[in-house]
């Protein structure tokens, strides 16, 4: 019981001011000759959560030079009733 509330206690620290979850990541960079590509690790257990399946399709949406959402191209159902799934 106290490490579910040591769990819950850290989500709610990371939390930002309008209630989303949040996840540092750091961008990495890879150049091979004259190529370079940037990567995006998605945490597992955000993955889980969310039920991500191997090679589900996914868009970046650009809303600002600081905010880019990650969603999927084919929306799933709610797991919660009588709640839409996000857009």
């Amino acid at each position: 019981m106290h490490n579910s509330i040591n769990t819950i206690a850290k989500a709610n620290e990371n939390r930002d001011k309008t209630t989303n979850m949040g996840h540092k990541i750091k961008i990495q960079r890879v150049e091979r000759g004259t190529t370079k590509s940037y990567y995006v690790n998605f945490p597992a257990a955000l993955a889980e959560a969310a039920l991500i399946k191997k090679g589900e399709e996914m868009e970046w949406l650009v809303e600002d030079r600081n905010t880019f959402v990650l969603r999927r191209v084919k929306a799933q159902k709610s797991m919660v009733k009588g709640k839409n799934p996000l857009t």
